[in-house]
């Protein structure tokens, strides 16, 4: 009987585990793409999954991945719910992505696939292979501004890790600013090492100049060996604001003698570049018939009492400078002035200095009968009197002086040439004249002309200088 009883119990044992085998063969199976795989640092490797309702109805499947997260490694799966028609299969991809400080290891992951209407399970194990180059990596790349102004700095900083259990050998961060055109800006290098698992931060900085140009820039970091292989490049973008254009004006003023001076200085301390503006400047009506400028003004107005001159600049780069001189020309003043002073002076000299004035009314032939009256005129212009004078007259001996005289009697005295007359007048007041007279007569027949000299007076002024003053000649033409 106990033999019979037992034997009982291996069949009653038998038939249970025949009919849970047979419940796990009925519910579900889970398959996979590939049982074990290799994924690089920050690759990503999609598992294709597939399970099968094996059931004869249909069936929602819940999915799970054990185990279900780790610190270095991405673990995601595309649905953690799955429907699947009876007797038929559906698939969905599991992600895993290696982080940059990912260890490298082979890793099982088990993958379940639990009936909800059966409450039966099935699971399949993958290996998962990770691999890497180097165990130094770029942990991240930080600035201290993502939007900056000209004239401030960017920091920026490298934090490189090392996950082997020794110090790392000498790596080197190779690093470029690029416009958005790609156009070098600023390259940096540091060679550094990393102790055993642990990292450090490198850090750069790099001043912007007050002018400069707006736009987006490119930060990128490449992590190099010293066999020169980049291992890993990182990228971090940051943005220069748009200040404008900003025109300062300054004018300088210089005065000369000769010229009035003005020099505009138009700077542009903005980070863009200013285009097609003007720069003005006025000057009184009348003042500008003396401007003049070494570059033209492009345009010119009159508004209200002055003249507006305008100068067209095309374009001012930031940081550029532009100067406009123009000059009021004074020596143009100063020139006029003289030559009004100069004719001042030659009609002061005119109006206000002594005159002897030598003349005579004589008309028709010349002959030795015929008697020559001469007139000489000492006109006292000045403002002062004249003292101690004396006129001197010649006669040259084409002619003979007639010893017989109207008004003031010259001293006659023969020369070695002709005959000289002296008339000595004490004083002459201002504005007062003498009138000396003498007749003469031809000595020769004269068939064309006869040529008189000039007189001279000599006197002296009220400072007692010498001054001397002499007539025009005459020439007396025979008719």
């Amino acid at each position: 009987m106990r033999t019979n009883y037992f034997v009982f119990l291996l069949t009653f044992f038998a038939f249970l585990i025949s009919l849970n085998f047979l419940a796990r063969a009925e519910g579900a199976s889970v398959s996979v793409s590939q049982k074990s795989f290799v994924v690089g640092i920050t690759e990503t490797y999609a598992l294709n999954v597939t399970v099968t309702n094996k059931e004869s109805q249909d069936d929602t499947f819940s999915i799970s991945v054990f185990p279900a997260s780790q610190g270095d490694l991405g673990i995601s799966v595309e649905k953690y719910s799955l429907p699947v028609k009876a007797q038929k299969s559906e698939s969905f991809q599991i992600f895993f992505t290696p982080f940059i400080n990912a260890v490298p290891r082979a890793q099982i992951f088990t993958i379940t696939a639990y009936s909800f209407t059966e409450k039966t399970s099935d699971s399949i194990d993958v290996t998962v292979i990770i691999v890497r180059s180097s165990p130094v990596y770029i942990e991240s790349l930080s600035v201290n501004s993502t939007i900056l102004d000209p004239g401030e700095t960017l920091n920026f900083g490298t934090s490189v890790g090392n996950i082997a259990n020794t110090p790392s050998a000498v790596f080197s961060l190779q690093s470029t600013i690029t416009d958005e055109n790609n156009n070098l800006i600023k390259t940096f290098s540091d060679n550094f090492s990393v102790g055993q698992k642990s990292s450090k931060t490198i850090s750069s900085t790099f001043p912007l100049d007050k002018y400069f140009a707006p736009g987006i820039y490119k930060i990128e970091t490449s992590l190099v060996n010293s066999s020169g292989e980049t291992i890993q490049t990182e990228s971090y973008s940051f943005k220069v604001s748009n200040l404008g254009s900003k025109l300062v004006t300054s004018e300088t003023k210089n005065l000369s003698p000769f010229a009035y001076s003005f020099q505009i200085t138009v700077k542009n301390e903005g980070n863009v570049p200013a285009e097609n503006f003007y720069v003005n400047s006025s000057v009184p009506l009348g003042i500008n018939t003396l401007f003049s400028s070494p570059s033209s003004p492009s345009s010119s107005r009159i508004t209200g009492a002055s003249v507006q001159y305008n100068w067209l600049v095309q374009k001012l780069d930031p940081g550029q400078e532009i100067t406009i001189s123009y000059q009021i020309n004074i020596w143009t003043v100063w020139v006029g002035f003289l030559v009004l002073a100069g004719i001042v002076m030659v009609s002061f000299r005119f109006v206000f200095t002594p005159q002897l004035i030598k003349s005579t009314r004589f008309l028709g032939q010349i002959t030795r009968d015929r008697e020559i009256g001469v007139t000489i005129e000492l006109r006292n212009n000045s403002l002062q009197e004249l003292k101690e004078v004396m006129v001197r007259d010649f006669v040259p001996n084409t002619g003979s002086v007639i010893e017989k005289f109207q008004a003031i009697p010259p001293a006659v005295k023969p020369v070695g040439t002709g005959t000289e007359l002296v008339w000595r007048i004490d004083s002459i007041k201002p504005r007062e004249e003498r009138i000396m007279f003498y007749k003469i007569k031809p000595t020769v027949q004269v068939l064309d002309s006869m040529r008189l000299p000039s007189a001279s007076a000599r006197f002296l002024n009220r400072k007692r200088d010498k001054k001397t003053v002499s007539s025009n000649e005459v020439l007396l033409r025979s008719r």
